[in-house]
This record gives structure tokens, sequence and C-alpha cells, in this order.
């Protein structure tokens, strides 16, 4: 994503088709999220999403730069089941 910071008038697309996100043999919530805001705020969102305890897929699928250094990204994210110990 740091390139992002550098190619806000920039767009780039999934163009090879529909994303399967998650596994239909493990339980999960699947969402499709959009972020905006500057391109560091999204880089940041991604960070979390990437330290987060909880197991995930995440595509992005989308991002193009807005004008004035803002940026919008489009993610698909499945959330995967985990038991309680």
């Amino acid at each position: 994503m740091q390139a992002l910071a550098g190619q806000l008038g920039d767009t780039i697309t999934n163009t090879s088709g529909p994303i399967e996100v998650g596994n239909p043999s493990i339980p999960s919530l699947d969402y499709e999220v959009s972020a905006s805001g500057s391109a560091s705020d999204i880089e940041a969102f991604l960070a979390d999403l990437y330290h987060s305890q909880r197991l995930l897929d995440l595509y992005v699928t989308d991002v193009k730069g807005t004008g004035g250094g803002a940026a919008v990204a489009d993610l698909q994210i499945a959330a995967y089941y985990q038991p309680a110990n």
C-alpha cells in the first residue's frame, strides 16, 4: 500500500473476475468493505487488519485516488470462526 501514496491518480482494478472469499469447509463471516481516507489512513487500516488476532482472508479488489490526497479502497474480507478454548 505504500505505493498507493504515489499513485492516487491511478486506479487498480481486479480484472480476473469474481473473487471467492472464504472457505466453504470453515465457518466464516464474509464482508465487503469500502475504506476511504488518505493513503496513510488506508494503509494504517490495512495494518490493523494484518495485526488482528482474528484469522482473516483479505482481498483488495479496487483502489482509486479521489483527488486532494484521498483514496478509496474496496475490500473483501472473510473472518474465520475461532472456537473458544
